[in-house]
């Protein structure tokens, strides 16, 4: 593939991207001592997670991501409820013809399904009432003698000793706002 050279936007006369993702300074400054040709000085990328590059105009630093700097100079501005894909999954491949925009769904779905990065989420499991939902601690015939128990004078800190679990969880119960089934 032929390197094609752009204007770095925002940043035009300072800086060019090139479609296989490197960066020159075209613009003479602080630290650059010599350019070749109409290019300048190529910038190293390091192979950082989602590769970050710092540029340099009137004395202010802005930080921008690469793979939008290549998709804006090759592609256009990003759209609105967008952001950048990686099609390989490989966040320092900041290649053009491996970037594209897309929404933040999309992205998600191409890290789920293609990538396989992202677990998706579980169904939740049906509701099951009772001694079958699997944090139960009880029986239905503890909480019937909770409530009986309760009705004979039992207090709620002796009857939450008896069946070894918390006051909340008897309260609850006597009270029926669990185990309402019964």
């Amino acid at each position: 593939m032929k390197e094609i050279w752009k204007d770095v936007v925002g940043f035009e006369g300072w800086y060019r991207v090139s479609n296989m993702g490197r960066i020159a300074r075209i613009k003479p400054g602080m630290g650059v001592k010599s350019f070749s040709g109409t290019i300048g000085n190529i910038l190293s990328t390091s192979k950082r997670t989602y590769t970050a590059k710092e540029f340099y105009k009137n004395n202010k630093v802005t930080v921008i991501l690469l793979h939008r700097v290549v998709l804006e100079a090759f592609v256009g501005p990003c759209p609105d409820g967008h952001c950048g894909n990686h099609k390989d999954g490989d966040p320092t491949h900041n290649e053009l013809e491996n970037l594209e925009w897309v929404t933040y769904s999309e992205n998600t779905l191409h890290a789920v399904r293609v990538l396989g990065t992202i677990k998706p989420v579980p169904p939740k499991p049906t509701c099951q009432i009772g001694s079958k939902n699997y944090g139960s601690k009880l029986n239905e015939e503890q909480v019937l003698e909770i409530r009986r128990l309760r009705k004979l004078g039992y207090s709620l800190v002796s009857l939450a000793e008896m069946f070894g679990t918390v006051l909340s969880n008897i309260a609850h119960i006597v009270h029926r706002r669990t185990w309402t089934h019964i």
